[in-house]
């Protein structure tokens, strides 16, 4: 069964559940001997935000939030759920939670108490504005005010009005966040804090969780993230997992999963979606720990390690290629370190690895991935009990753009002398679609015929081939259209629009050598990459909006569309220099305030 620990039953808020397998009571009845008794028998708690607010007030004014006590309610929480396998859900909430359609009883404290003077006065500037104020002069407690704002919704409104204008307020100001937040930490003996996700633009991801679920609680773009301790498990995340969504923690038996509550109050769906969420991962951890009992603690050698990892990635559904470099830099990365065992490699044969590869002059960005790789093997060896460690936890490779040697774009002659210097008529139609519609070469070597609509002039990427994993469709320049219909044309039912090489990267760097054009030169290097840059580049240089140059590149951000993509030549800046106009600049002369040389120089126009 299902206990809810409700915001409070004077809240009124009970109705939207509706009946099922679950039984509710409120924060402000857990000391009570009868609920405690009702919770006992729950093998699942949630938590709302614990929330019973109490307001001291001078002359009707709030000074100062006072809230229940975090440590009294989590010592009755711990003795309810000592020596059971039961799961304890908490909800953290976001302002969203307190400003999105609060209940009258949320917001009644805006108003002054009945029989202060304040409360007088505000009654009197009311009854000259408004014929429904007159009933409020025969209000005479905080029960016959919150009754006459539920009847009369002008009256509801206005303490709406002012509600919002004294918030929203900042995460550390809201009462009932506070209270949450310090229940989670006596519970669990680790810190957690709301802040605000400083990379929002990134997405949702999510890992062992219901992927459909996680979606729906949470926007494409979460505002809210929690900030934790390195004791947590990280199951949903908003771009980065330093920006956590959903955490969990084991703790004396009791698994705690900790949710960030974006949403203004509980339904019946999202209890559903919570509640299913933390049972996958409380099956998840019952594998784990099954797993550690049967095994014979005995460590299997690295090509069954190797092979177990690969089929949890295909299973995962990591694509092809994904895993192919993934075990390539597990298997050179054990090379280098000279293990035969990975429960043998500890901190210093991570320091020789690093150390072996930056050698052979790989850049930081390659460090990275092989450190993530390993990283990654050795997170999954100890879920399945082989390992207690993560010796590549925390490794330190360098920022990637230190070594990094950025792509440079093409310039209008280079674009010529390539497309002449290609003598194979596919390959130039390739570069040709790339410049034009800016696609990445796999998504360009995976297009099928059926992605091409020459009656709506229009291309499909596949999620598939998608770096996005999201279907797109893109317009077709008009320069496209006739040499795609006769490619289609003598194609004879071949499926693959284009035949090219495994390795077109290499054609590539033939052509571009055939045309006489530098690799590297101190703007940047030129590979295959280089022909998206050069769509960018061209985009901004014919003054196509940055929010539409972001669109036909497919970016989240259009950050990365002007500060990765964008390229400004000499020639450009040396134009817009010339666009500027002073007026006349004929004579000029020296001012006459600052005539001996050495003293700061003032010139003025004399006209």
């Amino acid at each position: 069964m299902i206990g809810i620990i409700r915001v409070a039953q004077r809240y009124k808020r009970w109705t939207e559940l509706g009946d099922g397998d679950w039984l509710e009571v409120a924060w402000d009845e857990m000391e009570k001997a009868e609920t405690q008794r009702r919770l006992a028998r729950c093998d699942v708690i949630l938590c709302e935000a614990l929330y019973a607010p109490l307001f001291d007030r001078v002359n009707g004014e709030v000074i100062s939030h006072r809230y229940s006590h975090p440590e009294k309610v989590a010592e009755i929480l711990k003795a309810l759920l000592e020596g059971r396998d039961a799961t304890c859900i908490l909800l953290v909430p976001t302002p969203k939670f307190q400003l999105d359609k609060p209940d009258v009883a949320d917001i009644l404290w805006v108003f002054p108490r009945p029989g202060t003077e304040g409360f007088g006065k505000e009654v009197e500037w009311l009854v000259a504005r408004h014929k429904w104020a007159k009933a409020l002069r025969n209000v005479a407690n905080k029960h016959q005010l919150e009754g006459f704002a539920r009847k009369n919704a002008a009256f509801a409104r206005h303490l709406l009005d002012r509600y919002k204008q004294r918030l929203p307020l900042a995460p550390t100001d809201m009462a009932h966040l506070g209270a949450t937040l310090e229940l989670v930490r006596e519970l669990t003996g680790f810190d957690v804090a709301l802040r605000e996700n400083p990379v929002a633009g990134l997405g949702v991801s999510v890992n062992g969780v219901d992927e459909a679920a996680a979606r729906f609680l949470f926007d494409e773009q979460p505002r809210w993230c929690l900030k934790i301790d390195e004791g947590w498990n990280t199951h949903v995340w908003g771009g980065s997992k330093n920006n956590a969504l959903i955490v969990s923690m084991q703790r004396d038996g009791v698994l705690f999963v900790v949710v960030v509550f974006d949403h203004a109050r509980l339904t019946r769906s999202l209890l559903d979606l919570v509640v299913g969420i933390a049972k996958t991962i409380a099956a998840r951890n019952q594998n784990v720990e099954a797993a550690k009992m049967c095994s014979d603690k005995r460590e299997p050698d690295l090509e069954k390690s190797f092979e177990q990892f690969r089929r949890h990635l295909e299973a995962r559904g990591v694509t092809k290629e994904h895993i192919r470099k993934t075990m390539e830099r597990l298997k050179r990365g054990f090379e280098l370190m000279g293990r035969e065992l990975a429960g043998q490699v500890d901190k210093t044969d991570v320091v020789k690895l690093l150390g072996e590869l930056r050698q052979r002059q790989y850049s930081n960005k390659t460090l990275l991935h092989y450190v993530m790789a390993l990283s990654q093997f050795y997170r999954w060896g100890m879920e399945m009990g082989y390992w207690e460690e993560n010796p590549f936890h925390k490794a330190r490779v360098g920022s990637p753009e230190a070594t990094k040697k950025p792509f440079r774009a093409l310039k209008d002659d280079e674009v010529g002398r390539l497309l002449g210097a290609c003598d194979d008529e596919e390959r130039r139609l390739a570069y040709l679609l790339m410049l034009f519609t800016g696609l990445r070469p796999k998504e360009v070597q995976e297009l099928r015929v059926e992605d091409i609509n020459l009656e709506t002039e229009e291309l499909r990427v596949r999620a598939s081939s998608a770096k996005s994993r999201r279907e797109e469709r893109l317009p077709l320049h008009p320069v496209l259209i006739e040499p795609l219909r006769e490619h289609i044309a003598h194609l004879n039912g071949r499926k693959n629009l284009f035949d090219l090489p495994k390795r077109l990267d290499k054609k590539f760097s033939k052509d571009i050598r055939k045309a006489g054009i530098e690799k590297e030169t101190a703007e940047g290097r030129v590979s295959l990459y280089s022909l998206r840059h050069t769509f960018c580049s061209a985009l901004a240089r014919a003054g196509v909006m940055p929010a539409v140059a972001a669109r036909l590149m497919r970016h989240r951000d259009v950050r990365t569309t002007l500060q990765t993509y964008t390229h400004v030549e000499m020639e450009q800046t040396r134009e817009a220099l010339c666009r500027l106009d002073y007026g006349e600049t004929e004579e000029w002369r020296r001012g006459e305030l600052n005539p001996r040389p050495g003293f700061r120089i003032g010139w003025r126009l004399h006209g």
